[in-house]
C-alpha cells in the first residue's frame, strides 16, 4: 500500500498584512492549505519544511 504524501517548503510565513515580493505569504499558505484539503483530501500526511517563517518568528498565522 502507498500513502500520498504532501510537502510544503519555505512558506516564509509573516506578520499578517506584510508582503513579501509584493505578495502575501500568509495568503498564499492559506490557498495552498485550502487546494490540498479540496484536491487532496486522502493524504496522509502534510510536511512542512524549509523556511516556514520569514523573520524567524511568527505572531500568527
Amino acid at each position: 500500500m502507498t500513502a500520498k504524501l504532501l510537502l510544503m517548503s519555505d512558506i516564509h510565513i509573516t506578520e499578517p498584512g506584510t508582503q513579501i515580493i509584493g505578495l502575501d505569504p500568509s495568503a498564499r499558505f492559506r490557498r495552498c492549505l485550502d487546494h490540498a484539503a479540496q484536491h487532496h483530501a486522502d493524504a496522509a500526511h502534510l510536511f512542512l519544511m524549509g523556511d516556514l517563517t520569514h523573520h524567524g518568528w511568527c505572531l500568527s498565522i
